[in-house]
């Protein structure tokens, strides 16, 4: 639910026809998916605040969900169908299509690349996959956001295994600099600068949920070594003149778990008003 800050950047500078100072997008989760609607030319912050309050996340299915991972991994194969996800990705995509159907035509005739970021399940390696392209561009959407250890499924593409990126790296900009060497690049960080040891907590109980996943991937070193990786990357962009990054501010209300609508509004506001800053490092 974070990416309703994105979701207020990227709605700001679509108010403001800021579609000619974009060289290509690199979006990582619900980036990603925020990004496809974005460069569409559609409105999505709503989506947030309104379906996504109900019927996605699932604590309820905490334990029970633990459960099935461990009877998938140490006793007979789980089928799909019957997993219980703590976070229902299946209803976020069925939703879209039906109340946000994302304009694909309006999506692949524009100019500017949208790439999701994926992590592979067989190899461990980083993918940049282009949704603009794409001729399913909501395939390559659902595997940015299959989320471990919170969603059961990968997603298929070209016969491999995708899920979603971040889990490995949050952001990535050593990558990004040699990409575009010449470029400015914004970031757009959902979660807040100032790291706590929270942070890292959270990655460890996460890892070691993920872990039960029998894939031939060290998903907990992954999730281990995300915390540090994140921290390197803001303090790349602190000290990069060529690199801006936007977050929330530290009375922001509004975590990955949160369902209230209030604050879930209140951050998409305050991602409005930082994506001033981007516009004015461009005229820079």
């Amino acid at each position: 639910m974070s990416g309703v800050f994105g979701a207020g950047v990227l709605a700001k500078l679509l108010e403001n026809d800021f579609y000619p100072h974009i060289e290509a997008i690199y979006a990582a989760s619900s980036g990603a998916i925020n990004g496809a609607y974005f460069l569409a030319r559609q409105q999505f912050s709503s989506f947030y605040y309104n379906e996504l309050t109900h019927d996605f996340i699932l604590p309820h299915r905490i334990i029970p969900g633990i459960g099935q991972l461990l009877w998938n991994r140490f006793i007979s194969p789980l089928p799909r169908e019957k997993a219980k996800n703590v976070i229902d990705v299946d209803y976020v995509f069925s939703t879209l299509k039906e109340k946000k159907p994302l304009d694909v035509e309006k999506l692949k005739e524009q100019d500017i690349p949208l790439y999701a970021k994926l992590l592979s399940v067989s190899t461990g390696d980083i993918f940049y996959k282009e949704v603009t392209k794409s001729d399913d561009p909501f395939i390559i959407l659902k595997a940015a956001v299959c989320i471990k250890p919170y969603y059961f499924s990968t997603q298929t593409i070209d016969g491999k295994e995708y899920i979603d990126g971040a889990i490995k790296e949050s952001l990535g900009l050593g990558y990004l600099l040699a990409k575009h060497p010449h470029s400015k690049i914004a970031v757009i960080l959902n979660e807040p600068v100032a790291r706590q040891a929270g942070h890292t907590v959270k990655n460890f109980i996460e890892g070691l949920c993920a872990s039960l996943y029998p894939y031939p991937i060290p998903l907990f070193s992954y999730f281990m070594a995300r915390e540090r990786l994140v921290r390197e990357d803001i303090a790349i962009a602190h000290n990069n003149p060529r690199v801006l990054l936007v977050s929330p501010p530290p009375d922001n209300l509004t975590v990955p778990q949160t369902t209230n609508p209030s604050n879930l509004k209140d951050t998409y506001e305050k991602g409005r008003e930082e994506a001033e800053k981007i516009v004015n490092f461009v005229k820079i």
